[in-house]
């Protein structure tokens, strides 16, 4: 776990350049969108290096690509060696180490997002560049507990031990997570 956390470290030095990129991109993005009548909420895949695969719904499994759109809803699967990188309205990156499985539910518009992570199993770096709005979420959600935040940078890994039970390992960089865990039927227990 040391050797990822390290990588993970890393990698926020590759976030913060890639977020003048994903400035240029979400600037256009707004452009298109303030002439719409609904909001836009940009999720792409800024950066891909391996392979992964996403599920959506009625439509089956795509493989993923650098630029690609994602949907709410969508499962995102990164092979084992490979590792992607997602931007979420201009302000919210996530990193996904191989052997990530996670459920991505993004609703809301920019300024007024809901944004809940399933992540099923691996190691997701989560990095919140501006405060979230009153009315907007961010969770991450695993088998044995919800994590929110409302704008931090912080880790969170799921493993599978072999009795079939779930590990899950949170590391707070800055900012404050707020942490509920949950019993086997998904109902919170004990305090926040």
């Amino acid at each position: 776990m040391n050797l990822k956390l390290a990588a993970l470290l890393k990698s926020k030095i590759f976030i913060a350049c890639a977020s003048s990129v994903a400035a240029v991109t979400t600037a256009v993005a707004v452009a298109v969108a303030v002439n719409q009548p609904d909001a836009y909420r940009m999720i792409k895949i800024f950066d891909l290096i391996g392979s992964a695969t996403i599920e959506r719904s009625g439509i089956g499994e795509l493989d993923a690509y650098t630029e690609m759109n994602l949907e709410s809803g969508d499962i995102v699967d990164v092979h084992d060696g490979s590792t992607m990188h997602l931007n979420l309205d201009d302000d919210k990156y996530i990193q996904l180490d191989g052997g990530t499985r996670l459920e991505l539910i993004a609703t809301g518009t920019a300024s007024d997002s809901l944004t809940t992570i399933n992540l099923m199993e691996g190691t997701i770096l989560n990095e919140i560049t501006s405060p979230l709005s009153e009315s907007s979420s961010y969770t991450v959600n695993t088998p044995k507990s919800t994590m929110a935040v409302r704008g931090t940078s912080f880790v969170v890994s799921v493993e599978q031990n072999p009795d079939g039970s779930y590990m899950t390992n949170l590391y707070a960089f800055h900012g404050v997570v707020e942490v509920q865990l949950i019993d086997e039927e998904g109902n919170p227990k004990g305090e926040t």
